[in-house]
């Protein structure tokens, strides 16, 4: 599921998700992510600005451990023990961890496309 703030690209989404043939296994909505509730994510994708990826760190770190964050082009939050300053392909990406306290992350691996 997609959740996008702005209408004109919610409809954009919906279009280009219809073109590709994935509307099947792609939902997009307009709505808030302050608001909405990907508690289920198992992987989430952020195309955000810094301030906003800082804000919803919060709800991030209360998921379930093992859920996938990319974060694109920016960190989510630079030097915060669960960033990595070195993007992967211009993204930051890890993984809540499985054992240990929210508070400390593991890095994980990704191939640039």
């Amino acid at each position: 599921m997609g959740i996008e703030y702005n209408p004109d690209m919610v409809t954009l989404a919906q279009r280009r998700a219809k073109e590709a043939g994935v509307t099947d296994r792609a939902t997009i909505v307009r709505g808030d992510i302050f608001e909405s509730d990907f508690s289920k994510a198992t992987v989430i994708t952020l195309f955000l600005l810094p301030d906003l990826n800082v804000k919803l760190r919060p709800i991030i770190l209360k998921m379930r451990p093992g859920t996938r964050v990319v974060s694109h082009g920016f960190l989510t939050a630079p030097n915060a023990e669960f960033s990595f300053d070195e993007p992967i392909a211009n993204s930051s990406m890890f993984v809540l961890p499985t054992t240990i306290a929210p508070a400390s992350f593991s890095r994980s691996t990704a191939v640039a496309s």
